[in-house]
């Protein structure tokens, strides 16, 4: 059935589709104004009656922070001073995250061990509150309230992470559980300190030495999965809102929120420090190595020089345990080496995962969909679709190009409104959150072949197209190329194409061989995020997925924990059978992401056609208005050229 259609917005600039068309994220009846709530917790401490215990313990985390980091003031300026100097320094985790953990951590052992609030944070002024003098009273409020942030931060800790590790930890029998973690990032973080949760000791190795990744992530709504974690979830839980970060929220009142990725990042890192997991930071994992005792121990080098690569192994593309021999350390300059024990290692070091090469696992470009339960196939050659990324400066205020506003709707212009004036052009996405101002064009496929043959090797821009762009997108467009261009960051062009890579399985049983066979040990190896699928950019489902099956990832180390060890010998097969239902598990949320993103991609870049986030496929027509295409139709349409340009031309009419 058509969409009403939608009125042209008048000359320079065009108008989107009318408001009541489709969005790929619905909103909600109510948009949340703030940011999501932290789910409620049991704890006396977060009930509206403890208000005075709530003030004791914010108190006490002062004192501990003072008698950690600041001398006793003598007067009322030394006390501004102290309370102004330690406020800056809180103030610091998105961008010092271990300077702000190891002031902290005094703190943070203070609630767990629940110390005796003694003293009043008006020890910290030298006074009693209501006396501390004028100068003193405005930045010794200030770090109270900064103080009470945090102080909720470290209770959700407590609760949601230390506590549940504490028990875990006396159910356990014989040592603990060892896992070591390739990767750092918004998979391997949240990976660490759930296994540490759950009992394990863990090791978490980054080869990075600095965390500086710009972009934004779409973090999934709060709530929407009752059988499953969102990313929101998650880090509400952990007490990443209660530091009021910075986040931005969808102007079409869905309750998704976008964060920058080294915010989130630092956030998680900041976590992981205060909860003592051990970070290895600017360590290159090499490869799986077994010791003369039978423990399997990752291998990691330290090149303060430059980042080495790991020794590279043929993929076999089997699912059968991996047999794993002693190695010698391979000989570098200027670079230390560490071998780490490990029971179970993961691999969260992203689309180049050199844990996914040490374990020999392939991946590989995906060609073939399904949808509609099997009732559409398609396979061919190849499936990618060819994007631009334009990076923008920001203004002397600090602010990103602002986006137009649709005057009837109240809202900037939806991603695919653009495409109805520049046929070929599919969506553009918009992240213009400062200082990482970004616009992602996604195109068809004959206009991104027709773009890359034609500026890929120059890296030039297709500048008439842009300042076209500009006239649409932005409340204050770009007058000429030339001013367009002084906006850029760069002035080369970023086209790539958007290709769909998995792994060809999970994880694999590791097992000593030769003499070591003998010790009966086994360990486990595993991919997660972008190391087992790769995901398409503009979702953000990468990190959201990531975040999703953290359940599973936790009943993972549980069984392992109850299994693998130390002292435990496990036969081969008992692992296989340990390891088959995260396989199986983890296997299918792949594959699911694979055929989402294929059928994308398919009928965007190929067909010329819209796709929805419930899966729906539309078709634009030259009146701005959108219909539904029934799934009868969809069943008998193989996008070849000629099909897309009959498509094409039938929009423009």
């Amino acid at each position: 059935m058509a969409q009403p259609r939608a009125p042209a917005r008048p000359t320079a600039r065009r108008t989107a589709a009318r408001a009541d068309a489709p969005r790929r994220t619905p909103p909600p009846s109510s948009p949340p104004r703030r940011a999501p709530p932290p789910p409620r917790s049991s704890h006396p401490f977060t009930r509206t009656a403890a208000a005075a215990a709530a003030a004791a313990a914010a108190a006490a985390l002062a004192l501990a922070l003072a008698r950690s980091s600041l001398p006793h003031p003598d007067s009322c300026e030394q006390a501004a001073a102290r309370a102004h100097a330690l406020a800056s320094r809180l103030q610091q985790w998105p961008h010092a995250p271990l300077a702000t953990a190891a002031l902290l951590r005094p703190a943070f052992e203070a609630v767990l061990f629940a110390a005796p609030p003694e003293e009043q944070l008006a020890r910290l002024c030298g006074k009693p509150a209501d006396l501390c003098c004028a100068r003193a009273a405005e930045p010794c409020a200030a770090l109270h309230r900064q103080l009470g942030a945090y102080l909720a931060m470290l209770r959700r800790v407590n609760e949601s992470v230390e506590a549940p590790r504490a028990r875990a930890r006396r159910a356990a029998r014989g040592e603990p559980l060892r896992a070591v973690v390739v990767g750092a990032g918004p998979a391997g973080l949240p990976s660490a300190i759930v296994a540490y949760r759950e009992g394990a000791e863990v090791v978490v190795v980054e080869k990075r030495r600095h965390r500086t990744r710009e972009l934004w992530f779409d973090l999934d709504a709060a709530g929407v999965e009752p059988e499953r974690s969102t990313a929101q979830d998650v880090l509400a839980e952990w007490g990443f809102f209660d530091l009021n970060p910075r986040v931005e929220r969808d102007q079409g009142g869905s309750p998704i929120v976008a964060v920058q990725c080294a915010t989130l990042e630092n956030f998680l890192l900041m976590l992981a420090a205060l909860l003592n997991i051990d970070l290895r930071i600017q360590r290159q994992f090499e490869r799986i190595c077994v010791d003369g005792s039978g423990d399997f121990t990752a291998h990691l080098a330290r090149d303060d020089k430059s980042s080495r690569r790991a020794v590279d192994a043929p993929a076999d593309d089997s699912a059968a345990p991996l047999p794993v021999d002693a190695c010698d350390v391979v000989a570098c300059d200027g670079c230390t080496h560490e071998a780490v024990p490990f029971d179970v290692l993961v691999g969260a070091d992203g689309v180049g995962s050199a844990v996914r090469s040490a374990m020999r696992v392939g991946y590989s470009e995906q060609r073939s969909f399904s949808v509609a339960g099997g009732a559409l196939r398609r396979e061919l050659s190849s499936i990618s679709q060819v994007a631009l990324n334009l990076i923008f400066k920001t203004n002397a205020s600090g602010a990103c190009p602002q986006p137009w506003i649709d005057p009837d709707t109240g809202l900037p212009l939806t991603p695919f409104a653009p495409s109805f004036d520049e046929p070929g052009l599919s969506n553009v996405f918009k992240r213009l959150y400062s200082p990482y101002c970004e616009l992602q064009l996604l195109f068809e496929e004959a206009m991104g072949n027709d773009l890359l043959n034609k500026y890929h090797d120059s890296g030039e821009l297709p500048l008439p197209l842009l300042l076209r762009l500009s006239r649409s997108l932005l409340l204050e467009p770009y007058q000429s190329e030339d001013a367009l261009l002084a906006a850029l960051r760069t002035h080369e062009a970023r086209f790539f194409r958007i290709f769909v890579r998995r792994a060809t399985v999970a994880g694999r049983v590791l097992s000593p061989s030769g003499a070591a066979r003998e010790a009966g040990k086994v360990a486990l190896g595993v991919l997660r995020g972008d190391a087992l699928v790769n995901a398409h950019y503009r979702m953000g489902i990468g990190v959201n997925n990531a975040f999703r099956t953290l359940p599973r990832f936790a009943t993972l180390i549980r069984s392992s924990m109850k299994n693998l060890g130390r002292n435990q010998p496990t036969k081969i097969s008992a692992a296989v059978e340990l390891l088959k239902p995260w396989r199986q598990a983890m296997e299918g949320t792949a594959q699911d992401m694979v055929q989402s993103q294929l059928a994308i991609i398919y009928f965007e870049s190929l067909c010329g056609f819209l796709v929805f986030a419930d899966g729906r496929v539309y078709r634009r027509h030259g009146d701005r208005s959108l219909s539904e295409m029934p799934l009868d139709a969809l069943l008998h349409l193989n996008c070849t050229p000629e099909e897309t340009s009959r498509i094409r031309a039938a929009r423009l009419r």
